[in-house]
């Protein structure tokens, strides 16, 4: 069945997997996710427990050891490596997939710094202080459910393995913060409806970088548009230490297409 035409007269931005989805292993795993059972799990730097803990910082005020969990509402998080068995128990590296505003949980948009990312153990004994859940995203699935408002930074590195995805949205570009004439200079994004970067809402979109291999343009914003690229793209090794992880969960785009206004 043809999509219905919006009033533009271009079809719905609706995501296109190239490729089945690779089966999800069981358990915890890498480039899996989890869920914390207890009130505060320690983070630490390292797989130890004679590692430091994870501190944060807040303006002027001293620097807290970070545990996530329950109490804090940062109690699911994606598994980026692991496991390590060391001092009598199984070790995780992770990173919070939601954040917790005025008592209310949401998928948190962004890859977090090197510096937000730590080791958290399992369990102890038959207790478990991590157990698997799953993110992803059931099919059919359209843009909008994968934008940062819908789907946090852990669903965009680990829900499409290997899968070429084809995507159709309204192009916006983050002007130049300058006032200088010339075209749009960063922040290529699509929305799943027409909508600027300082509209309200405007975590309603996916970001994403050209591939820097491919020597494309990005076309003119403010129309629709049709890319073609995938997340995790072993060019995001290319990015500065502190990105790797915000530029696996950018879709890397191979291919775009102007569809009009």
């Amino acid at each position: 069945m043809s999509p219905t035409l919006g009033s533009t007269g271009v079809p719905p931005p609706t995501l296109i997997p190239a490729l089945s989805p690779t089966p999800r292993p069981t358990g915890l795993f890498e480039r899996g996710f989890a869920r914390i059972t207890v009130a505060e799990l320690n983070v630490r730097t390292a797989p130890s427990i004679n590692a430091a803990q994870l501190m944060q910082y807040q303006g002027d005020a001293p620097p807290t050891p970070v545990r996530w969990g329950k109490r804090s509402g940062f109690d699911r998080v994606f598994i980026l490596a692991g496991p390590v068995d060391a001092d009598g128990y199984r070790w995780w590296q992770v990173g919070p997939t939601v954040y917790e505003s005025n008592g209310v949980s949401y998928p948190a948009p962004l890859a977090p710094v090197p510096e937000e990312i730590g080791w958290v153990a399992g369990g102890d004994g038959d207790r478990a202080w991590l157990v698997p859940t799953d993110e992803c995203p059931v099919g059919p699935i359209e843009l909008a459910d994968i934008t940062l408002q819908k789907a946090s930074w852990g669903v965009r590195v680990g829900c499409f393995q290997g899968q070429v995805l084809t995507l159709r949205g309204w192009l916006t570009t983050l002007p130049p913060d300058d006032g200088s004439a010339g075209p749009p200079v960063a922040g290529p994004a699509i929305f799943p409806v027409v909508m600027g970067w300082y509209d309200d809402g405007n975590v309603n979109r996916l970001d994403f970088r050209l591939d820097p291999a491919m020597g494309m343009k990005l076309p003119s914003p403010e129309q629709w548009v049709e890319v073609t690229g995938s997340f995790d793209h072993p060019t995001a090794s290319q990015c500065e230490a502190y990105e790797v992880l915000a530029c696996r969960a950018t879709l890397t785009v191979t291919a775009i297409r102007s569809l009009g206004p």
